[in-house]
């Protein structure tokens, strides 16, 4: 074994995990409004697409967009365009361990 996999190993033993990156979403400001279909309030979230950024997300809440799979890392934040940049993100927790 070489020594690098040994070191890995031994981390893995005692406990050693590797951190997740934090998670945001992108609420919109100014986009809220009554839902009928959706029986709530809702919002419009900015969304990352398969490579592609949209506006049209529509979650009821926070945790139902993180329900939704709306959660973007700070790196996707980062390379993305300066309309999503413009949004405040909000840090949540998507725990699908």
């Amino acid at each position: 074994m070489r020594p690098d996999e040994d070191r890995l190993m031994r981390a893995y033993v005692n406990g050693w995990t590797v951190e997740k990156p934090k998670r945001y979403v992108l609420p919109m400001p100014g986009t809220d409004y009554h839902n009928n279909q959706m029986h709530g309030n809702a919002q419009y979230y900015a969304v990352k697409g398969t490579g592609n950024w949209r506006p049209d997300a529509i979650a009821l809440s926070t945790d139902d967009a993180v329900k939704h799979g709306y959660t973007v890392t700070q790196s996707d934040i980062d390379a993305a365009p300066d309309w999503v940049k413009a949004i405040t993100p909000v840090e949540v927790t998507d725990n699908d361990d």
